[in-house]
């Protein structure tokens, strides 16, 4: 080999360090100038959002024709919500959602997605409330009441209580979700990669103990990802129709909106660091917190540990508004592109 084969061949191999392949791909997609693992696989996880269709963090997608990708996500999060006279939220509750999607062209894909929904006292009562006292934080009662147990009220205006206790807690199916995305463009030096992103969900979850909604709800996105160096940044905007009126006696509103925007940094060559936010605007008409706002960050790694393998892990905080959104949550997912 002379010394100009050389110098090509160690210049090709900078250009894949500078410019890795897209997630777990066995060739670079149309798409991988501008996107990388993609954002965390984390819905939000109010309460009330917990029980509608919601936005999942997205990039334009990077998935071959007539290429499959199956993933395992799960969510494991513990809500302190209290407002006294006007609802007790106090459980833990993990999703796990299996979704499949399909790449019909090289620019849509189609798939499902079919969530189970555990909840119950769970275990992290007492090594939240010692964080909080340990570092002075506010305890907001934490202290006073029996720890890792379920209940859940709402104190409607009219008087009436809607109550779940430890007899309702446990197992159940949850709405399945069918979505699509076409990307628009792949994006170039200066213009990012923008995808349209669709769904909809079946009323396969019982809404009347709170697994589901009760209604199909529709959700469009915008989603948006450019490469600034070893840098990532991704932007979603979705708008969500909601079919029902009420939850557990609280009145909805008719739309969310939500503003998602993530930060992945390719730390190795097949593992990255990411840094999230979630918004996504009131679910209730009117009743008090859940009236506001929510606003939950969340931060992780993405990892290719094998060809066609991804493994996602994350923790998960509220922000701003406390009383609206789970304390702390745990996320971890596994994906496999075939």
């Amino acid at each position: 080999m002379d010394l100009c084969m050389i110098r090509k061949a160690l210049l090709c191999h900078l250009i894949l360090i500078s410019f890795p392949l897209a997630a777990y791909a066995e060739e670079a997609h149309s798409c991988s100038a501008n996107v990388g693992y993609g954002p965390l696989n984390i819905r939000g996880q109010s309460p009330f959002q917990m029980l509608h269709l919601s936005l999942t963090p997205s990039a334009p997608s990077t998935l071959h024709r007539e290429k499959w990708e199956a993933q395992i996500l799960t969510t494991w999060v513990n809500r302190w919500n209290i407002s006294e006279g006007r609802y007790f939220i106090d459980n833990e509750t993990l999703r796990m959602a299996t979704r499949v999607k399909y790449g019909l062209t090289e620019y849509l894909q189609v798939g499902i997605e079919v969530p189970v929904l555990w909840r119950g006292g769970g275990i992290m009562d007492g090594g939240i409330d010692w964080w909080h006292k340990t570092f002075g934080l506010d305890r907001a009662g934490r202290n006073e009441f029996p720890k890792n147990r379920f209940r859940v009220e709402f104190d409607h205006k009219d008087g009436s209580k809607f109550v779940l206790d430890e007899d309702d807690a446990g197992v159940g199916l949850q709405d399945t979700v069918l979505s699509s995305q076409i990307t628009l463009t792949c994006g170039g030096a200066s213009r990012p990669a923008a995808a349209l992103g669709f769904s909809v969900s079946l009323p396969t979850g019982g809404d009347e103990k709170l697994f589901g909604s009760g209604g199909s709800d529709l959700n469009v996105a915008l989603i948006l990802a450019k490469r600034v160096g070893n840098f990532y940044l991704y932007l979603n905007g979705g708008y969500t129709r909601f079919d029902t009126n009420e939850i557990g006696g609280v009145e909805l509103k008719k739309d969310q909106w939500t503003l998602f925007t993530g930060l992945e940094y390719r730390i190795w060559k097949k593992t990255s660091l990411i840094l999230q936010n979630l918004i996504n605007s009131a679910v209730a008409k009117d009743f008090f917190e859940f009236s506001e706002y929510t606003d939950e960050i969340s931060w992780g790694i993405k990892s290719e540990f094998s060809p066609g393998w991804m493994i996602e892990f994350a923790a998960i905080e509220n922000i701003i508004n406390f009383k609206n959104s789970p304390d702390f949550g745990v996320h971890a997912g596994v994906s496999y592109r075939f």
